[in-house]
């Protein structure tokens, strides 16, 4: 009979959840190879339990165990992977710059860029034709096989894929912070909302928010909307969230799209802000 195998997030996370190592942060700052040695001795384990398998107490049963992949936010993924060539902090922040970007996605070769700054794969394409998606697995993300994925049996052409994306983290903490942060730079600059300088529509924009937040009992991470909040330092700034709460992105959408309701942006004569309907 076959077995469902649904999530295991049901009751307690002692449970669902199984611990294999800790370490304190302050070991990795003060011994710059102790994570890697420590994802050395994990990579060890678990290529362990899937080639050579481990015997019940009483010797009548044998288990294997695989680990299908590692997924966490870009960051960790990085790190466990030993560095990626291509990941997302290289994205481009300027139409040109004096060093090419190698690529922002491990799995594929979005936003890389060749002489001139040209880019083959442009990151910011996200239509079904996008060039990037025919990329999968194209070129290797790192300049060494990665330790961790030493001895388990995965197929060569699909190594990139073992580190997979966490969705939470890339859209809460990534896309959101660009999209959300352009959204607001929008509102700035087509007079959406009121106030004879950018500071003053900053200023309607943090009273817009916190009055949405408490109509609908939300207690956010933030209490006003500023330059810095959305990496607003000049005219020709690229919109970044500054914010470190993933649920102050959840906040600023909810808010962004009452925005949108509520000025009926979707009947606007504004091209720009008709496609930020489009993503509600």
């Amino acid at each position: 009979e076959m077995c469902i195998r649904d999530s295991n997030y049901i009751g307690n996370t002692w449970t669902t959840n199984f611990l294999s190592s800790v370490m304190p942060r302050s070991i990795m700052v003060q011994h710059e190879d102790a994570c890697r040695e420590l994802l050395r001795l994990y990579a060890q384990d678990m290529a362990s339990l899937a080639n050579d398998g481990i015997c019940s107490s009483n010797g009548e049963k044998k288990l294997w165990c695989l680990h299908l992949f590692s997924k966490g936010d870009l960051p960790a993924l990085a790190k466990v992977a030993g560095g990626f060539v291509r990941n997302f902090a290289k994205a481009p922040k300027a139409a040109r710059s004096k060093q090419q970007c190698d690529g922002i996605c491990h799995q594929r070769c979005a936003g890389q860029e060749v002489g001139n700054n040209a880019s083959i794969y442009p990151f910011e394409e996200i239509s079904e034709e996008a060039a990037w998606k025919a990329t999968m697995n194209s070129q290797p993300p790192w300049t060494a096989y990665p330790e961790f994925l030493h001895g388990l049996p995965i197929s060569s052409n699909r190594v990139a894929e073992f580190f997979a994306f966490d969705l939470f983290h890339c859209y809460h903490n990534g896309l959101a912070k660009y999209f959300l942060s352009s959204c607001i730079a929008v509102f700035l600059s087509c007079g959406l909302l009121p106030g004879s300088s950018i500071d003053k529509k900053l200023e309607a924009a943090s009273s817009s928010f916190v009055s949405f937040c408490r109509s609908k009992h939300i207690s956010p991470a933030i209490s006003e909307i500023t330059k810095d909040t959305i990496g607003l330092k000049s005219a020709s700034s690229f919109p970044t969230g500054h914010w470190a709460k993933g649920s102050t992105s959840t906040h600023l959408c909810g808010w962004v799209q009452h925005m949108a309701e509520s000025h009926d942006l979707k009947n606007s004569d504004d091209d720009i802000l008709r496609t930020i309907v489009t993503w509600f």
